[in-house]
C-alpha cells in the first residue's frame, strides 16, 4: 500500500503519517479485543528521513526581500528574523505589533478549508502563543509597512493581498517564485525555509535550545534540536573559545612545559627546606618508645611536598600503567614515612 501511494505521487511524510494513524487504530482494536494482533508491523514504516533544508545567509535573505513586491518585503524579513510560520504571519493584526518594545505577538494562525474559506484558529499548543522580538534594524521596515500596506484599524491584518483581501498562500506563491529567481536563490528554497534559516541564525547568535523553543513556539526540545544547525562560522567560534580556555588553563605543549618548570621550582624549594629542617632537628629531635625520630617541622615540610605533588603532577601510575587508588597511595606514603623515620599521621 505504501509503495502504491508513493508511486501515485503522495509525499513520503504523508504516507508515513497515514501508516502511523492506521497503526494507532489497529492498536485500539487490539485493546478492545476486536482483533488479536496488530497487522501494522512493518519495521521502519513509521519513520522517514527529513531532508536537509537550505539555509540562507543574511545577505541572501535581504536579496529575496528586495526582489519581491514591496508589500511582501516585511513578510520575508519577519519570517527569517522572527521565525514565524506563514499562517502566523498572515493572521497578524496591527495590535499584535509593538513598535516601542519591538515585538510581534502571535495569538492565532490562519488556516484554509478545502472549499477555500480562510479562518483564524488558535496555535497548535499553548507554547504557540508567544511574543517574539525583532531586531531594531527592522523597525523602519515595520513602520513603513504599517503606514503603506497594512489594513486600517487596530484589528486590521498586517499583511493583505494586492486587492486588499486576506493573504492566501496560493496567491502569494507566484510572487515568491519570481523573487527567488530574481535573487538567484536555489529553486529548492521554500518559504518555510526562511523559518529554518532564522532558527539557524539565532543559534549562531548564541540562542540556547530553550530560547529557540520559545521563539519557535514549540513545547518540545526535539523540534528545536532538529532546527538547530551549526554553521561553519559558529563551529570556528566554538573552536576558538576552546583554544582560549586551553591557553588560560595552561594546557597544550607549551603550557605543560610551564607546569613542569613550576613543579620543579616548588620541589627544589621544598627539598632545600627539608634539608634545613633536618639540620635543625639534629640537636632537638626526640625519640619515641620505638626509637623513631620525631620532628614536627620535618613532617610539616614533607606534607607540603606531597600536597604540591598532588596539585602539580599527574596521577600516580602503577607498573602496569593503571592509576594507583587513593587508599593504595596513602599506604605507600605511610610505608615511606616509616622507612624514613617519620612518625605521625601521613597522608591526604
Amino acid at each position: 500500500m505504501s509503495g502504491k501511494l508513493l508511486a501515485a505521487g503522495v509525499g513520503e511524510p504523508s504516507v508515513v503519517k497515514a501508516y502511523q494513524l492506521l497503526r494507532a487504530l489497529m492498536n485500539t482494536a487490539v485493546d478492545d479485543e476486536l482483533i488479536r494482533r496488530n497487522p501494522c508491523r512493518i519495521k521502519g514504516a513509521d519513520r522517514y528521513d527529513v531532508p536537509e533544508r537550505p539555509v540562507l545567509t543574511v545577505a541572501e535573505v535581504f536579496a529575496v526581500a528586495d526582489s519581491i513586491a514591496p508589500r511582501y518585503r516585511l513578510l520575508v524579513l519577519l519570517a527569517a528574523f522572527t521565525t514565524l510560520r506563514f499562517g502566523e504571519l498572515a493572521a497578524l493584526r496591527r495590535r499584535d505589533i509593538d513598535l516601542e518594545g519591538q515585538t510581534v505577538t502571535v495569538r492565532r494562525a490562519q488556516a484554509e478549508l478545502q472549499d477555500g474559506r480562510l479562518f483564524d484558529k488558535a496555535p497548535k499548543s499553548a507554547a504557540g502563543v508567544r511574543s517574539v522580538s525583532f531586531p531594531v534594524e527592522l523597525l523602519d521596515a515595520v513602520t513603513h509597512h504599517l503606514e503603506h500596506f497594512a489594513a486600517p484599524g487596530r484589528d486590521g491584518h498586517v499583511f493583505v493581498g494586492s486587492q486588499g483581501g486576506q493573504l492566501r498562500r496560493s496567491n502569494f506563491r507566484d510572487d515568491w517564485v519570481k523573487a527567488r529567481k530574481a535573487a538567484g536563490i536555489t529553486a529548492e528554497l521554500h518559504f518555510h525555509d526562511l523559518r529554518h534559516t532564522g532558527n539557524a541564525l539565532a543559534s549562531t547568535a548564541g540562542a540556547s535550545t530553550r530560547e529557540l523553543m520559545t521563539r519557535m513556539g514549540h513545547s518540545s526540545s526535539r523540534a528545536a534540536l532538529i532546527y538547530q544547525h551549526m554553521t561553519s562560522d559558529r563551529d570556528r567560534a566554538i573552536a576558538d573559545r576552546l583554544g582560549a580556555m586551553i591557553r588560560e588553563g595552561g594546557g597544550g605543549a607549551s603550557g605543560w612545559g610551564r607546569g613542569l618548570r613550576s613543579w620543579g621550582q616548588v620541589m627544589a624549594l621544598l627539598s632545600w627546606s627539608k634539608l634545613a629542617m633536618l639540620g635543625r632537628c639534629q640537636g632537638s629531635a626526640k625519640e619515641d618508645v620505638s626509637g623513631r625520630t620525631r620532628c614536627s617541622g620535618l613532617l610539616l615540610v614533607s606534607r607540603l611536598a606531597r600536597a604540591a605533588g598532588r596539585c602539580f603532577s599527574k596521577p600516580r601510575m602503577s607498573r602496569n600503567g593503571t592509576p594507583i587508588s587513593a587508599v593504595s597511595e596513602r599506604r605507600t606514603r605511610r610505608s615511606t614515612g616509616r622507612r624514613c623515620g617519620w612518625t605521625g599521621s601521613v597522608g591526604a
